[in-house]
């Protein structure tokens, strides 16, 4: 005759491995319904296209690169036509503040410019691991101002 006290809340792993595997299942159903239905930010824009469009084209690796200029990187394929574009990369620097590593302005033919945006320009920048050099990778901020004048 079996113990009863050695048996007290156990279950079967094959009942706890089938249980997991429901409420993994039922989440997952829930997160794809709600991400239909729930609109996203009515705010996307030309800034929010560029930023990803030049993320792509700037990074190697998920890593953000600084060796080359980013005029010579960027062109009409990852630039918005007929926009005018400031793309600017800041790391922290070694005193604590914001250094900047790289940055270009095109004009609307997406060719490398001197332009300064306006203040009312559309912005959008996003956090981004930048190469500074071999072996040295710091987090920075890739930022992108999208204008039309």
């Amino acid at each position: 005759m079996p113990d009863e006290t050695t048996d007290r809340g156990g279950t079967e792993p094959l009942a706890a491995l089938v249980s997991v595997a429901a409420i993994c299942v039922a989440l997952s159903v829930y997160a794809g319904f709600a991400s239909e239905v729930i609109p996203e930010s009515s705010n996307s824009g030309p800034d929010d296209a560029t930023l990803d469009s030049v993320w792509t084209a700037l990074s190697e690796d998920g890593v953000l690169e600084t060796s080359d200029a980013l005029g010579t990187r960027l062109g009409p394929r990852a630039l918005p036509r007929g926009h005018r574009v400031a793309v600017n990369v800041t790391v922290v620097g070694a005193d604590g503040h914001l250094v900047t590593v790289a940055g270009a302005t095109f004009d609307t033919d997406a060719a490398v410019a001197s332009l300064e945006p306006p203040p009312t320009a559309a912005t959008s920048d996003r956090p981004v691991p930048v190469r500074l050099g071999e072996g040295d990778v710091r987090p920075g901020r890739l930022t992108v101002v999208v204008w039309d004048e």
